[in-house]
């Protein structure tokens, strides 16, 4: 039993774990490529991100490894799934590839992050469980404005949060909350966008939390950022959008 949305807006999910430096080695990543081939057969090269640390009572931390390497793309046959690899870090994107696919929710798309893990800890590397310095899990939602009957960017129409009755010519709001449960951040941002492909207006609101604790399980950490991410985001929302979504508590 819980609160559910029916239309959600959910554009995106990521998964992933960091680890406390570069022990991927390139034939690590090679082994990982070619055990997951058959379904990710599509292999790209993208520059590394930097591994983030945040906690709830110290500085966001940011460093980048000093050798040169790459962060590898490993896309499913299907497009909507993709594994990222990097030495030091770890991602799992779920990401909607048609306008008709619906976001399969937390405890389906966790759960293949959680079965690459561990294929990747019993195959590759064993260490990785007792490497981890940090966890991170995002949504990506994108809130087309004529869902709203809107043509400009007004927030107020959709998030509680801002009572301004403006209409904007653009909007990025940013605010982090440190999160005790989950040794870590919860990170909101609220941009204005148009879709490169038919140009429509949205905003893009993106909710992180990043953090770790040696004394919580990976399945127990997930399951604590996932009921921080959807309550903000309740809460942050009106009740004409909740309507919109088909927002509803069982």
């Amino acid at each position: 039993m819980g609160s559910i949305f029916k239309n959600s807006p959910v554009n995106e999910v990521i998964f992933g774990m960091q680890f406390d430096g570069p022990i991927l080695s390139t034939n690590s990543v090679i082994e990982i490529i070619n055990i997951f081939k058959i379904d990710y057969p599509e292999i790209t090269e993208h520059p590394p991100l930097p591994s983030i640390v945040e906690s709830p009572n110290k500085p966001k931390t940011q460093r980048l490894l000093n050798t040169f390497y790459s962060r590898k793309h490993i896309i499913h046959k299907g497009k909507n799934k993709l594994i990222q690899v990097q030495p030091d870090r770890l991602l799992f994107n779920w990401r909607k590839e048609d306008t008709t696919e619906d976001y399969p929710h937390y405890d389906v798309v966790y759960k293949l992050f959680a079965q690459i893990v561990e294929t990747i800890s019993k195959k590759v590397n064993k260490e990785i469980g007792k490497k981890i310095n940090q966890y991170e899990f995002t949504y990506f939602n994108h809130i087309y404005l004529d869902e709203f009957g809107m043509n400009e960017y007004e927030p107020s129409n959709i998030f509680n949060i801002i009572q301004q009755k403006y209409q904007l010519k653009d909007i990025n709001l940013e605010y982090s909350i440190p999160q005790e449960d989950i040794g870590g951040v919860l990170n909101t941002s609220i941009k204005s966008a148009k879709n490169k492909n038919d140009n429509r207006k949205l905003f893009v609101l993106e909710n992180t939390c990043r953090g770790f604790s040696s004394s919580t399980s990976m399945d127990k950490w997930f399951s604590l950022a996932h009921k921080i991410l959807f309550d903000d985001f309740v809460n942050i929302i009106n009740a004409k959008a909740k309507n919109v979504w088909g927002y509803r508590e069982e």
